[in-house]
């Protein structure tokens, strides 16, 4: 069924008239929607990448160790092969070590006959690395200004570290005497600053260049230098043993 175009009476599909109005029934025209043309996808270039997406970022480069990691890679073959004395430089952090060690066994080995006082401990402690650091301290001044060598201050420690090698195993034997209430650590203690003077005055026999009489004044000033540090540790030790044992002194 359909209804009239004019009069919208229902009519039969087939009804070319209207049977109400009597209107010829036009043929419905329907208008064909227009094709837009098709545009291919386009096709990728073979040889040219895409482009990459704007938030992408270049991986950073890799970087370079730092001087201390550097060195620090090389120091165990440094300190074997420097045992006995080397003039091949180490950054002054790793020249540091074996001194300190040196300076923490010593004060270990006389904290027991201060009977552990820590304030007594800690300034011996203390002025035992200042003692250790002074004396090629002194060595590499004298060689600077005294016989007038050209010593980087790296070099010196680093030198006066390697020669500190062989005092390091005795410390540590006199750490142990000493905690173990050996009484004659005190006097096997007692070659440890020898030692540590003696290493610090070979510094200043490549400076010398063969001019004996400069080389035996300088070792004359550094041994100046050992004993005034030395009455200031024993000055504190003595000090360390009143407040150990205060009833004692």
């Amino acid at each position: 069924m359909k209804n009239c175009q004019f009069c919208q009476a229902e009519l039969d599909d087939s009804a070319a008239f209207c049977s109400q109005c009597g209107n010829k029934q036009q043929a419905a025209v329907v208008q064909a929607q227009p094709q837009m043309p098709q545009v291919p996808p386009p096709v990728p270039d073979p040889v040219q990448a895409p482009p990459p997406p704007a938030y992408y970022a270049p991986p950073p480069p890799p970087k370079e160790p730092s001087l201390l990691a550097s060195e620090g890679k090389r120091y165990m073959s440094w300190l074997t092969r420097g045992f006995l004395g080397t003039s091949e430089p180490i950054h002054l952090l790793y020249a540091a070590i074996v001194p300190f060690l040196i300076a923490l066994f010593y004060t270990l080995s006389m904290a027991r006959f201060m009977s552990w006082h820590a304030g007594g401990f800690f300034l011996l402690w203390f002025f035992s690395m200042v003692m250790v650091a002074a004396l090629p301290a002194a060595a590499w001044l004298l060689n600077r200004f005294w016989l007038k060598a050209e010593a980087g201050l790296k070099e010196t420690f680093s030198a006066f570290s390697s020669f500190s090698n062989v005092i390091l195993p005795l410390a540590f034997v006199v750490m142990i005497l000493g905690l173990a209430g050996a009484g004659f650590a005190f006097t096997l203690g007692s070659l440890i600053p020898v030692l540590v003077f003696a290493a610090s005055a070979m510094l200043l026999v490549p400076a010398a260049g063969g001019d004996q009489k400069k080389l035996w004044l300088a070792v004359l000033i550094l041994a100046a230098v050992f004993i005034v540090l030395q009455i200031i540790w024993g000055s504190i030790y003595s000090a360390g043993l009143s407040w150990g044992f205060p009833g004692f002194f």
